[in-house]
């Protein structure tokens, strides 16, 4: 005999409610893994200044390297880049910009400006900054933008020998929590070079970075002047004078050499300028020079 069993509705019931569970787990998972995933730090490389992130680039830009002289103002970022057709400013050297933004859901959060000057393979950071409101940013910034920097300059034709940049200098004019942060910098730079298998050196020189024009309202900046070699090389104390003059040579005449084009009747003046700028470092300078 076979005897039919009547459904029971308790047992219907705990499987909908099971399969609606198990539904909403699933989706809240999506969700997690998506919102995650639109957190998550993208680097894209500007070149042109229709990009969709220049607006922000030069917005954050602004907040954190204000112009007061010492600083490029937005326009004269603008020149750096190439228009709709691809055209830019010409230079008297050759140079390649790298213009790197760090961008959170669509909006930038960080930059880093560097500039490679192939016919001395030497390259220069001239801006990095991150939006610290910002978690990703405050916490993968910073690694994202330099770990997408070295993968430009190794992928260059001759391998960049040289990565150079500045940090701002402890000042008496600053309270004691702006001079703590400025003196970490130097640790934090050392480590994220470290990273990549690499050693930051800090060139222990009163450097000062040249004005970047000939305003009479402007001054030299007093910087600390960093310097990552990329290639092989034996870690030391001491650098011989004439790579630090040959080091001071590329910022001076590569780097902060483009303010006026070669047909400006300023032009001469300003080289010569810098060509003092040098000459100063050359007549003071030991002939070792010590680094940390």
């Amino acid at each position: 005999m076979f005897a039919e069993v009547a459904p029971n509705p308790s047992s219907h019931y705990s499987i909908e409610l099971l399969i609606t569970v198990v539904g909403g787990v699933i989706v809240l998972f999506v969700w997690y893994f998506w919102e995650k995933l639109r957190d998550r730090i993208q680097i894209k490389l500007v070149v042109k200044k229709t990009q969709t992130e220049v607006p922000g680039m030069l917005e954050i830009y602004g907040r954190l390297f204000p112009d007061d002289g010492t600083n490029y103002s937005s326009e004269e970022i603008l020149n750096f880049l190439a228009d709709k057709d691809g055209n830019k400013q010409s230079t008297h050297v050759q140079v390649e910009d790298f213009f790197l933004v760090a961008t959170v859901r669509g909006a930038v959060v960080g930059l880093l400006f560097c500039h490679y000057y192939p016919e001395i393979n030497y390259a220069i950071i001239t801006y990095l900054g991150i939006d610290k409101t910002v978690q990703p940013a405050r916490e993968h910034g910073v690694e994202f933008l330099l770990k997408c920097l070295m993968r430009i300059l190794r992928s260059r034709k001759h391998l960049c020998e040289l990565l150079i940049f500045e940090l701002q200098k402890p000042s008496s004019s600053l309270d004691r929590t702006q001079n703590q942060e400025r003196k970490a910098r130097v640790g934090l730079f050392k480590q994220r070079a470290a990273m990549f298998g690499l050693h930051a050196y800090r060139v222990l020189i009163d450097y000062q970075r040249p004005k970047l024009s000939l305003d009479p309202n402007l001054t030299e900046e007093n910087l600390v002047l960093m310097c990552v070699p990329l290639g092989p090389h034996k870690p030391t104390s001491v650098l011989p004078k004439a790579g630090v003059i040959k080091l001071l040579e590329f910022i001076h005449h590569y780097c902060y050499a483009d303010f006026y084009s070669p047909s400006d009747p300023a032009f001469a003046d300003f080289q010569n300028y810098l060509k003092h700028r040098v000459d100063l470092y050359r007549r003071t300078l030991p002939e070792l020079v010590p680094v940390e």
